[in-house]
């Protein structure tokens, strides 16, 4: 299991502005956030809950008609959202934008 002290050491390699490499660890810490929200919630490992949550994700997503998807990254996070809000977890506002933006700091890997 990847913890946030491993990506902050990965992201320091990457030849990127601070304030990407502050994107990515910033955002990947909301999503972890939620993924031990699940692993509390549900007494959990957190390999377990993030396996949970992405099955749920990937169930949401495919239940959406791929003609009506504009943007995958804001269907995602827009699931992301209604199902952390089902959970009764709080800042799904804030996992929301973290996918969001995540996904905006790592299009930099592809862009360089």
């Amino acid at each position: 299991m990847i913890i946030l002290e491993d990506i902050k050491t990965l992201v320091k390699l990457l030849p990127f502005e601070q304030n990407v490499k502050d994107s990515i660890v910033n955002n990947t810490e909301e999503i972890m956030k939620f993924n031990s929200f699940i692993s509390q919630k549900y007494t959990l490992t957190q390999k377990e809950a993030e396996s949970q949550v992405q099955i749920k994700l990937e169930s949401m997503y495919k239940e959406i008609d791929p003609l009506t998807i504009n943007d995958p990254v804001e269907t995602s996070a827009n699931n992301a959202r209604e199902y952390s809000k089902s959970e009764g977890y709080d800042r799904f506002e804030e996992l929301k934008e973290a996918i969001i933006n995540l996904s905006k700091s790592l299009k930099h890997f592809t862009n360089k």
